[in-house]
């Protein structure tokens, strides 16, 4: 029950988000969003996940700490939502890719930085800095073009651990 509350809650405030049209040209990149008092950073990273975004696109485990990858599709979660949208949608990222990193000691992990750096199948090499939120990190991406995508994640932990993730995620 508290896990659906949670997902429930999770699920609104990123609807929410993602209806504000200031958001949009908003730069999260310098904020830190484990400070803001949800309390959520203490929750496993599988609880975490939104209730309809909840199956892993991959689980790695690296140097004995397991990464659990979600990608939520924005514009289809938005299509979806009941809010009227009062914004270019042209302007949204086309999903939305988290990593929820936990340590050995099964404790999710709240501190450090993560970014991305996905070459399309054109080539083109796209980085992605993440944003530190509830349950793990986070950053719009464009994959619209069909075929694969090689994703590398580099996540540094506050004690300077680095983590690095390579994985292949294809769009048909």
């Amino acid at each position: 029950m508290k896990t659906q509350l949670l997902q429930t809650v999770t699920l609104g405030a990123l609807l929410t988000l993602a209806a504000a049209p200031h958001a949009i040209a908003m730069d999260h990149s310098k904020m830190d969003h484990s400070a803001m008092g949800h309390g959520a950073a203490a929750t496993p990273a599988a609880e975490a996940a939104p209730a309809a975004e909840n199956k892993a696109l991959r689980v790695a485990v690296v140097n004995g700490y397991t990464l659990t990858y979600t990608l939520i599709d924005m514009k289809q979660m938005m299509a979806s939502s009941s809010t009227p949208m009062t914004h270019d949608m042209s302007k949204i990222k086309s999903h939305h890719l988290m990593v929820n990193p936990v340590a050995p000691d099964r404790k999710p992990i709240t501190a450090g930085q993560a970014g991305y750096l996905v070459v399309q199948p054109d080539k083109t090499e796209v980085k992605a800095m993440t944003m530190l939120m509830e349950g793990g990190f986070g950053a719009d991406l464009d994959l619209v073009m069909k075929g694969a995508y090689k994703i590398t994640a580099k996540i540094v932990l506050a004690d300077k651990t680095t983590l690095v993730d390579e994985f292949v995620y294809t769009v048909k």
